[in-house]
């Protein structure tokens, strides 16, 4: 599968055309505005990953009605936080388009991204990954996502985090994909969470006290 497949760090301009795919794949409640995405973009250490596959002879001919990104087809995308002083990477979204999903790409995305921090991208090595996941709600989508993750080694180190949103917060499972036999300690945790949330959710006025409601939770992790 991997000999045609690409990851890219894309332009921001680019961020417009998949802007629409984020509207229809993730909950209102759980997205910034458009504008708020480009700043994050423009002005602090966020990116869009693109995960890019080359025209065959049978797609070719109708990539005008995909979308590409250096003629090539977009398979998925992601937006990621590095934390460089930290060594670990926040992973905010991830998806395949609807079009790929259920091939396999989801998983190779997943695992290439650790190859690519840390040997193509960046000359940091990150030690992982923390993102979000939805709590299942009786929704067999969102328990077959948590099944994904930890099947691919992903591990649950809080059941009580909390999203800020506009709302007031959305109860959140937080997860770790490690890249390495390691220890993340308490102390350096919290500092990424206040970071991101400073960072990506500057624009909600309650954020520290979403913080301040699981952060007595946050206890080291040893791999």
């Amino acid at each position: 599968m991997n000999n045609n497949l690409h990851i890219h760090i894309a332009d921001n301009k680019y961020f417009n055309k998949i802007f629409k795919y984020i509207e229809m794949e993730f909950p209102k409640e759980e997205r910034k505005s458009l504008s708020h995405y480009n700043k994050l973009l423009d002005t602090t250490p966020y990116e869009l990953i693109l995960l890019t596959k080359k025209h065959s002879q049978n797609t070719a001919s109708i990539s005008n009605n995909r979308c590409t990104y250096n003629n090539e087809n977009t398979i998925g995308y992601g937006l990621m936080y590095p934390l460089y002083q930290n060594n670990i990477l926040w992973f905010d979204y991830l998806a395949i388009l609807d079009e790929y999903k259920n091939m396999g790409y989801g998983s190779y995305f997943f695992n290439a991204l650790k190859n690519f921090y840390n040997t193509q991208h960046s000359p940091h090595k990150f030690y992982g990954m923390l993102f979000e996941v939805e709590i299942p709600s009786g929704d067999i989508n969102q328990t077959r996502r948590i099944s994904f993750y930890e099947n691919l080694g992903a591990i649950r180190i809080l059941d009580n985090y909390i999203l800020p949103s506009p709302s007031g917060g959305i109860p959140m499972y937080l997860y770790y994909m490690p890249f390495k036999a390691h220890t993340l300690s308490t102390k350096v945790i919290k500092q990424i969470i206040l970071k991101v949330h400073q960072s990506i959710h500057h624009d909600i006025s309650n954020w520290k006290s979403c913080y301040n409601n699981f952060c007595n939770s946050i206890s080291d992790i040893h791999l």
